[in-house]
């Protein structure tokens, strides 16, 4: 009996949601523009006067600039010779597991980057923008074989071209802070597994 009540209850809603109610009040066709069709217009606009063109012009120039000059960081001159040591070692903050969930590494296991890779190349850093710097480097870091220059200031393009050799950048001062870097040109080398940072006073 309840199931026969129920089916009736559902098929007096149905009847009851499918009623036409017409038209409730005065409908007006939409006249706002489509933004669509507002962008294509702009766009459009721009093209003919020449605007677009020179909005590309001025992100490609941004882009050439960025390119040569990426951000960098203003360190002093070095006024004194220092060897600074600097432990690159590291703790797991969280177990490190595999695909099925077995633990590789466990937390707070203590990772020495040096016994698995080798610093084999000094990396010399230098403000691309001091030429007293820049000159320093030819004796300091001469052979490519031996050594990797990094920039934290300067255009890398006209650098890589005076020089002859390939340069890396520090945008932002990224390795100069891992490194504890304070002042320039500096020189890192690997002693064992620690890491030496020297910097050179230069006139």
């Amino acid at each position: 009996m309840r199931a026969v009540l129920l089916a009736v209850l559902f098929a007096c809603f149905n009847s009851a949601t499918a009623e036409d109610l017409g038209v409730l009040g005065k409908v007006y066709p939409i006249q706002e523009e489509s933004l669509i069709e507002a962008i294509k217009a702009r766009l459009s606009a721009m093209q003919e006067s020449g605007e677009l063109a020179e909005k590309h012009e001025e992100l490609l120039e941004q882009s050439r600039q960025y390119a040569q000059r990426p951000p960098g960081v203003d360190l002093p001159r070095a006024t004194e010779y220092r060897a600074v040591p600097v432990d690159p070692s590291f703790t797991l903050s969280r177990d490190i597991v595999d695909a099925e969930g077995k633990v590789l590494f466990e937390k707070g296991l203590v990772i020495n980057p040096l016994k698995y890779r080798p610093l084999t190349r000094a990396i010399c850093f230098l403000d691309g923008d001091d030429g007293a710097q820049v000159e320093w480097l030819a004796d300091a870091c001469p052979s490519p074989e031996n050594s990797k220059v990094v920039l934290v200031n300067g255009n890398v393009v006209e650098l890589m071209k005076s020089l002859q050799r390939r340069l890396y950048f520090d945008q932002h001062g990224t390795l100069v802070a891992r490194f504890e870097i304070t002042a320039l040109p500096a020189v890192v080398r690997q002693s064992e597994e620690i890491l030496y940072v020297e910097q050179f006073p230069i006139q």
